[in-house]
């Protein structure tokens, strides 16, 4: 059995709430971080937690930095990740052996945010949860899995959410992995545009044009950047661009009423909240230029996503292929 640790949650949204949600029900003290200056001690937030074939309700703590933690995880959209500076996270105090985790980020920008000294993991949320108002979260996807740096403290732990229908993978090439998950979230902003889910968008015949021509651009700007690119346990990009170019009509079948595997830039959208399309998609159009690549369809998205918060979403792929030709 592991450890009972003191874990902090840096971000309470889908990602923090799911995993710290689903630890502290593991028995482990977990608590949102926040500044608030009028903090009661102590003070706890229910949280329900609805998965696949069941739902938790659970509490939280709220705590402010400073308290000891054992593990700090921070799940941040990458608008809040590029403002952290290492004075930060000095304001976080670790045991002894501590480590920070951080959710679905890029581990070189990390690198340098770190105080020395103080060990940090990487973890990519293969998965979809949404998160339409605080306190409640739903894990929506069929399949989902936690690829971890290798680490075999936070093995322990996180082995423990594998009693909720999570797969936990490890990985000893974090960057690769997260290069080639950036290139799986480059399919997020097309995707919410037309306020539906992958495999439902990949339906249409002009949904797929759109994925392969948008995911082909993010892998030769990382190839020809020299980033590596690490196969991911499942919804690899390569392998997802593969089977879209060789046997796209399969995804046919998918033409069904979508199911609620919001992505995160979607669930921005409609809670009327900041995106990471300049994060994602932009930083793809920033890097491929000097690259020699032509960002053309991911430079076209972004500047179509206000059209869509002004007026509306498109109300299909054909309409939103059609706007962008």
């Amino acid at each position: 059995m592991a450890k009972k640790l003191r874990i902090q949650v840096i971000g309470s949204g889908a990602i923090g709430s799911l995993i710290g949600g689903l630890l502290a029900e593991k028995n482990h003290q977990v608590s949102f971080v926040t500044n608030k200056k009028d903090l009661k001690t102590p003070e706890q937030l229910d949280l329900r937690i609805i998965l696949p074939d069941n739902f938790i309700n659970t509490k939280i703590f709220v705590s402010r930095p400073g308290e000891e933690a054992d593990l700090l995880i921070v799940a941040l959209k990458r608008f809040h990740l590029k403002n952290l500076t290492k004075e930060f996270f000095a304001d976080f105090k670790l045991a002894p052996g501590g480590k920070i985790l951080f959710i679905n980020c890029d581990p070189s920008i990390m690198r340098s945010l770190v105080p020395d000294g103080v060990k940090w993991r990487v973890a990519l949320t293969l998965l979809n949860a949404v998160q339409f108002e605080a306190g409640e979260v739903e894990l929506c996807s069929k399949r989902s899995l936690l690829l971890v740096e290798r680490d075999k403290e936070l093995k322990n732990v996180m082995n423990e959410l594998r009693g909720y229908g999570l797969e936990i993978k490890e990985s000893d090439n974090m960057e690769s992995s997260a290069n080639s998950f950036f290139i799986l979230q480059l399919l997020n902003l097309p995707v919410a545009m037309c306020n539906t889910t992958l495999n439902y968008f990949l339906s249409y015949k002009e949904g797929r044009k759109m994925a392969v021509k948008v995911m082909e651009e993010g892998v030769a700007a990382m190839m020809r950047s020299g980033r590596k690119l690490k196969e991911l346990p499942f919804m690899d990009p390569q392998e997802l661009l593969k089977s879209l170019q060789k046997h796209g009509n399969d995804f046919d079948v998918y033409r069904f009423p979508p199911d609620r595997c919001y992505n995160s830039i979607l669930q921005s959208i409609i809670r009327n909240k900041m995106t990471e399309t300049m994060e994602i998609n932009g930083q793809l159009v920033k890097m491929a230029g000097p690259a020699g690549v032509n960002p053309l369809w991911n430079w076209r998205l972004t500047q179509k996503l206000s059209r869509v918060i002004r007026v509306g979403f498109y109300s299909t792929p054909i309409d939103l292929f059609r706007a962008l030709k």
